[in-house]
C-alpha cells in the first residue's frame, strides 16, 4: 500500500512542477530519479496499473535526457496519469 501512496506523492509533485509559475525544485537528476522510482515501484506491484506506471517511469527517465521533452505539459500529463493509476491500484488492492 505504501508504494501506491509514494506514487501518488511523486505524481502530484511532478504535476505541480509542470504548472507555470510554481517553482518546485526539479532538475534533470530529480526527473531521472522520479522516473526510476516509478519504474521500480511499478514493476514491484505486478498488477496492471503498476505495469503502466513502470512504463510511464521509463518514459519519464528517458525524457530527462532530451531538452525538447522537458516541457510543463509532459510533467502535468505524467503526474496526473501516475496519480490516477496509483489511486486505481489502491482501490484494486
Amino acid at each position: 500500500m505504501w508504494k501506491a501512496w509514494f506514487n501518488v506523492f511523486l505524481g502530484l509533485w511532478l504535476f505541480l512542477h509542470g504548472i507555470p509559475g510554481i517553482s518546485i525544485p526539479a532538475g534533470r537528476n530529480a526527473v531521472i530519479v522520479i522516473g526510476c522510482a516509478y519504474f521500480v515501484l511499478g514493476i514491484w506491484s505486478l498488477k496492471w496499473p503498476g505495469i503502466v506506471i513502470a512504463l510511464i517511469g521509463a518514459w519519464t527517465a528517458i525524457s530527462a535526457y532530451y531538452d525538447f521533452m522537458q516541457t510543463g505539459l509532459n510533467f502535468i500529463i505524467v503526474g496526473l496519469l501516475v496519480s490516477i493509476l496509483a489511486l486505481i491500484h489502491m482501490s484494486i488492492s
